[in-house]
C-alpha cells in the first residue's frame, strides 16, 4: 500500500487520492510508534502526518469541489499537463522501481542495470528541466 501511495503522490492526475492514502497509511504507523513507546520514531512520523495535512491544504480548491453543491464551472488551479512531464514521471517511477528491486550489486549485470537506470534518471531529470527553463524563458 505503501508503494501504491508513493506512485499516486508522484502523479499530478491521482495525486489527491495518494494524499488521502498517505494519510491514512501514516495515521496507522503514527499510532503504531506511539502506542509501542517508538524512541524518536513518533518525532518522524508527526512531522510526515504534519506532511499530509499540507499536502491537503496545498489542494484545498480539489477538496471544496468535490464538496460543492452548485455546478460551478472548472477553476484553473492547476497548469495545464504537458507530455513530457507525464513521460517523464512514468520514467520516474519505473527507473526508481528498477533501482529498488536491483538488490546487492555484486555481479556485473546488477551494476550495469543500475547504473544504466541512473543515467536514464539522471537524464530524464536534467531534459524536462531544462525544457522548463527554456519555455519559462520563452514566455517572459
Amino acid at each position: 500500500m505503501q508503494i501504491i501511495t508513493a506512485i499516486l503522490l508522484m502523479t499530478q492526475r491521482f495525486a489527491l487520492i495518494g494524499t488521502f492514502l498517505f494519510l491514512a497509511v501514516t495515521a496507522n504507523i503514527w499510532m503504531i510508534t506511539i502506542s509501542l513507546h517508538f524512541t524518536g520514531t513518533w518525532i518522524i512520523t508527526s512531522l510526515m502526518m504534519f506532511a499530509g495535512i499540507i499536502l491537503l491544504y496545498w489542494d484545498k480548491n480539489r477538496i471544496a469541489e468535490l464538496n460543492s453543491e452548485y455546478d460551478s464551472p472548472k477553476k484553473m488551479y492547476a497548469p495545464k499537463v504537458s507530455c513530457i512531464w507525464v513521460n517523464a514521471g512514468i520514467i520516474y517511477i519505473s527507473t526508481l522501481l528498477i533501482l529498488c528491486f536491483v538488490g546487492p550489486k555484486t555481479d556485473l549485470i546488477s551494476k550495469t542495470i543500475y547504473y544504466v537506470a541512473l543515467f536514464i534518471l539522471v537524464g530524464t531529470a536534467l531534459y524536462s528541466n531544462l525544457v522548463f527553463w527554456k519555455k519559462s524563458k520563452q514566455s517572459k
